[in-house]
């Protein structure tokens, strides 16, 4: 074979984009314009069901026939609806002493859904893992953004934890930006800088029964995922979901401690927020915190990391970030962007709104008060002898008359979150059948089950101070 500098690199982008141009698909063309493809499943009685890819996600369409153009039976391969292969690498491996020491820069700069799409941290991700390259450095600087484009990176980012590590220079990291920093080991805080919490985007009722089930799911799976323990779990609660005070100090001994209010006694008191408040972390609160002081670029990470051999791969991450960006502010126009956009954004509310009624109802049922047993003062009359001195008396004791009323809350409490969510749910299932999505509640389903939870909790209210069977 010919042995000429960037032949290899040209051959495999070649071979690459006849991959890419051979994956066909049965097309459908909308009378809009819009164009779908993926496999057509069914086309009878007025209505095309189309197994779909809408904005690299699958997706079962039902689609009305009268607002179909044209249809188009093509070859669908295997592989259609997997993820498209990493690109060829940019620079040779021979020109680096040591290969643990490479790594990407990516740009976390803008709007997230905007300058910031999730097909770009996914090609750059993938790109990383192909080629053994070890680190990606974020540089941040976004206020946030989209939530849903937001979940969809934290995805990302999961799925390729083991393959890379992920560090972060932050000059801004606000909101739906967290989704990338909270993964980064170390996160490394400008001067200057700020780390912010989530905002509320909600313009109803609804839409915050809908947001706070999102949020709450978000915080627990992002404590889960990272594994952070002590403060770092209560930090990132107050970040992802305000809704109880915070606060952070260090007592006399000079340790960090966190809690509601700091002591009388507090040696230095590093920050303090309200219920509800946004937490905002500043550089020096992130170093009273025990962040690392640094004041450089990601050409600079390596040395905090103690690697000696530092250097960037290629401008892969940067250029990558652009192009898809520039790709989707050239689509942003097009109907079909705007219904791609809507079909994914109400995939992702309704999955993770089912999770949560799903999980409100295992929970209220394992705490259901009808479940425990509850001891009695006939059985401690009785003494273990079979005589209870003439008492009869089935009243509970004081310990048992407690376990009732606590479980009773609990299973009320959980109660409420399933009826957030099925008051959520009732306006995303419609939602989703206009977006020719199938329903996962049958009409009237959601106002019956409501119904019943109404009767539940009316009688767990009325019996809360229950003290016998």
């Amino acid at each position: 074979m010919l042995d000429v500098p960037g032949f290899r690199a040209t051959l495999a982008a070649a071979l690459l984009a006849f991959v890419s141009a051979a994956a066909t698909a049965d097309v459908v063309t909308m009378k809009d314009g819009r164009r779908l493809e993926g496999i057509l499943l069914h086309d009878e009685d007025g209505v095309v069901r189309f197994d779909a890819k809408v904005s690299n996600t699958r997706a079962t369409l039902n689609l009305p026939r009268a607002e179909i153009e044209n249809i188009e039976k093509r070859p669908v391969p295997d592989s259609f609806f997997d993820a498209p292969p990493a690109e060829a690498r940019r620079s040779d491996p021979k020109n680096f002493k040591d290969s643990r020491g490479v790594y990407l820069e990516v740009p976390i700069i803008g709007a997230i859904g905007k300058e910031v799409q999730a097909e770009g941290v996914s090609r750059v991700l993938a790109y990383a893992k192909r080629h053994g390259i070890p680190h990606v450095v974020f540089t941040i600087d976004s206020a946030g953004g989209s939530i849903d484009e937001a979940k969809e990176i934290y995805g990302l980012l999961r799925q390729y934890r083991e393959s890379v590590q992920y560090h972060a220079v932050v000059r801004r990291c606000e909101g739906e930006a967290l989704a990338v920093g909270v993964w980064c080991r170390p996160i490394l805080l400008l001067p200057g800088g700020v780390i912010s919490g989530l905002k509320s985007k909600a313009q109803a009722d609804s839409d915050a029964d809908e947001e706070d089930i999102v949020r709450s799911r978000m915080a627990e799976r992002i404590i889960s995922d990272t594994q952070a323990m002590g403060p770092a779990a209560g930090i990132i609660r107050a970040l992802v979901r305000p809704g109880e005070t915070l606060s952070a100090w260090k007592d006399e001994s000079g340790t960090l401690q966190l809690g509601e209010e700091p002591p009388v006694n507090a040696s230095e008191v590093i920050l303090r927020v309200g219920k509800g408040d946004v937490l905002t972390l500043t550089r020096e609160m992130g170093l009273g915190l025990g962040m690392i002081r640094f004041e450089g670029s990601a050409k600079d990470v390596g040395a905090v990391l103690h690697v000696k051999e530092w250097a960037p791969e290629s401008t892969y991450g940067g250029d990558t970030m652009t192009r898809v960006a520039d790709d989707v502010a050239k689509k942003a126009a097009a109907k079909q962007a705007t219904q791609d956009a809507k079909v994914k954004r109400v995939m992702s509310r309704r999955s993770d709104v089912e999770a949560h009624i799903r999980d409100s109802f295992q929970k209220a049922a394992e705490w259901d008060p009808k479940k425990e047993t509850y001891s009695t003062y006939a059985e401690h009359y009785d003494l273990g002898y079979g005589w209870t001195g003439g008492w009869t008396s089935n009243k509970w004791t004081p310990e048992s008359q407690r376990k009732w009323a606590s479980r009773s809350e609990a299973c009320m409490s959980y109660l409420l979150e399933a009826v957030k969510g099925l008051r959520a749910m009732k306006k995303l299932d419609p939602e989703a059948v206009k977006l020719g999505l199938d329903p996962l509640y049958q009409p009237g389903e959601i106002d019956r089950i409501l119904m019943d939870l109404q009767a539940r909790y009316t009688y767990l209210q009325k019996n809360r101070e229950k003290t016998q069977e």
